[in-house]
């Protein structure tokens, strides 16, 4: 009799600690999955890392580094080319420059016609209405402009005339900027002053 009761004692200790260390992996993987949720995404891929990490996973999203355009750049820009939601675009990545975390990324539809601009933007509206609940709508450059406003950051879009072509170009932006990332870029800045 006292030795069924020692078999079911052990069984029953092995089982609290199975049931700690699973409880112990779950914390942890609810850890890491926090930590990636905790950024704004742009084509899935959330916005922290290095640069060299972030244009590795554009990479292999297809996304062509565009070192030409780069090299025209101010410090903390790269430019890329690739497709997003299904528009052939100007990508450009904006990092810190001391610690080359990625904090804002910019797709950008370029050479349209006005009307072929306005369509893009309708197109792409469409898009964001049907994946976030809240959209604020304002004006810029006499067009219609939307912003989305997450926990995680802030997604931005408007169409913008380049008047130095003519005819007049334009173009429409969607800007993504990752909240977290974007203070820490802020106060790293004001580390200069």
């Amino acid at each position: 009799m006292f030795y069924l009761h020692l078999q079911k004692l052990k069984k029953t200790t092995s089982m609290k600690r199975f049931l700690s260390t699973l409880f112990c992996l779950l914390l942890v993987v609810a850890a890491f999955a926090q930590t990636s949720n905790g950024h704004m995404k742009y084509m899935g891929i959330p916005i922290t890392g290095t640069i060299a990490q972030f244009q590795e996973k554009l990479a292999a999203k297809g996304v062509k580094y565009n070192q030409q355009l780069s090299g025209m750049l101010e410090a903390g820009t790269r430019s890329f080319n690739g497709t997003f939601a299904g528009n052939k675009v100007t990508i450009f990545v904006y990092y810190d420059i001391r610690s080359t975390i990625v904090y804002r990324v910019k797709s950008v539809i370029e050479d349209l016609k006005e009307d072929i601009a306005e369509q893009k933007y309708a197109s792409m509206r469409q898009l964001f209405m049907q994946k976030y609940d809240e959209i604020s709508y304002g004006e810029q450059n006499d067009k219609e402009a939307l912003s989305v406003y997450t926990d995680n950051g802030r997604i931005d879009m408007y169409i913008s005339k380049n008047s130095l072509a003519y005819p007049y170009e334009y173009s429409v932006h969607i800007d993504y900027l990752d909240a977290s990332n974007s203070n820490k870029n802020d106060d790293s800045r004001l580390d200069d002053i």
